[in-house]
């Protein structure tokens, strides 16, 4: 298990600030996926489902195959399923 560098520093999609301000929201999560590349890690867990969902989809625009999985399915043993936003979820 590997922690991001800046894994206290918002993901960018809090409430309606994605909405509002979809410049920064990007830029905001885009730091996100980058941090996660330098880790080479090939699965993302975190607990909050905003900020999963929200980095799930940028990596899916981005063509990354990380998986995307909240820690509750992880304890529930249905971390070989489908991660956050692939095909099957």
């Amino acid at each position: 298990m590997i922690e991001l560098q800046d894994r206290d520093v918002c993901c960018g999609f809090g409430g309606t600030f994605s909405v509002k301000y979809p410049e920064i929201s990007v830029r905001m999560v885009s730091n996100k996926v980058a941090d996660l590349e330098r880790t080479e890690a090939d699965t993302l867990s975190g607990g909050d489902l905003g900020c999963l969902l929200n980095i799930a989809g940028r990596l899916r625009r981005q063509g990354k195959s990380v998986k995307v999985l909240h820690v509750a399915e992880i304890l529930a043993g249905m971390g070989d399923g489908p991660g956050i936003g692939e095909v099957g979820q």
